[in-house]
């Protein structure tokens, strides 16, 4: 039974990180430092001048409740984040909300991102890696690690769009597609069978399953999505879900593991972000970047074209993605 895992006691989101933490985007320039040459020599040299910035709740239905071993979520409760540059380009970023993964809730978030956004309007003539380090401290540690990288974001896809280059080049170029998993939630072995089948029919080969509530029951899971899907790749994914000794259970059961990205609940402007970042680099073999196809509708403009499991981005600049911003309730 091929799998790689992802039992997040230690999550390997974006790169990796432990409970609640989502890395920056310069700590994952840091990272993979010999992809983003280009990257790095930008944060020195582009000069930023911020006109306007703002955030506003994104809310979204899914189609069905999505269940993980610490929750279940009935819709994206996210927050949006909109900077524009003096020079009238604009960037977009996404700070997700998913309860007991992340530390903030809605509310709290869209407070910190006012601040963060209040901050960037009041400086001008920053260099791109003085305004990331400003922010990182304006929004330290894990408690606002969501928000920070929904405000990096924002801030690299405006510089990026303003300098007429796509994401995925920005980040290193390596390619403009990639091939993501999709997620079986927590469900009975019946209903994991039946979603096995139809994302078989669509063309997905590697399956996400989530799982850590009752190892038996898990088994049971797997073996439906095995006779449902005989060849299809698995990712197990106990959000924190399994004890030390279950984990290492799993663990001694592999055949190997390899980097993977990933996301919590979010739309297309959040994984549209992370999907340039896997294709610039060329580092990921597992991408998990499911979660706009679990939603009953999709708020964000153009960007990337889907195909099944594969994503294709374009030369359009910076995310190629964006909101109707005037349609998003600004509830500050």
């Amino acid at each position: 039974m091929p799998c790689s895992i992802s039992l997040t006691f230690i999550s390997p989101k974006l790169l990796y990180h432990q409970k609640g933490r989502r890395p920056s985007v310069s700590m994952m320039a840091n990272s993979i430092s010999t992809s983003l040459v280009g990257f790095k020599n930008l944060m020195e040299t582009y000069t930023l001048d911020i006109h306007r910035a703002e955030g506003r709740k994104l809310n979204v239905p899914l189609i069905a409740p999505f269940t993980i071993a610490t929750s279940r979520v009935e819709r994206v409760e996210n927050v949006a984040i909109r900077v524009e540059l003096s020079n009238g380009c604009c960037g977009w970023g996404e700070a997700p909300v998913l309860p007991f993964v992340t530390a903030e809730d809605q509310d709290i978030a869209l407070t910190k991102a006012g601040e963060a956004c209040d901050f960037l309007k009041n400086y001008h003539g920053m260099s791109l890696g003085h305004v990331l380090t400003e922010v990182g401290q304006l929004l330290p540690g894990h408690h606002f690690a969501s928000v920070r990288a929904g405000v990096e974001m924002a801030v690299i896809d405006a510089v990026a769009t303003s300098i007429g280059t796509p994401l995925w080049r920005f980040f290193g170029g390596v390619s403009n597609t990639i091939t993501t998993d999709i997620t079986i939630p927590i469900v009975s072995p019946t209903e994991a069978g039946q979603l096995a089948l139809k994302y078989y029919k669509q063309g997905f080969k590697t399956l996400k399953l989530k799982v850590g509530k009752d190892l038996n029951a898990d088994i049971e899971v797997l073996q439906a999505i095995r006779m449902a899907h005989p060849h299809c790749l698995f990712i197990l994914d106990a959000n924190e879900g399994y004890t030390s000794s279950e984990a290492i259970q799993v663990l001694e059961k592999l055949n190997g593991l390899d980097l993977m990205i990933g996301g919590m609940v979010e739309t297309r402007l959040a994984m549209g972000f992370a999907g340039h970042l896997a294709a610039g680099l060329g580092a990921f073999k597992f991408i998990d970047l499911d979660t706009p196809l679990l939603l009953s509708e999709d708020p964000v403009l153009e960007g990337y074209e889907v195909s099944g499991p594969t994503y294709k981005f374009s030369n359009a600049r910076g995310h190629g993605g964006f909101l109707h911003w005037d349609n998003i309730a600004c509830l500050r």
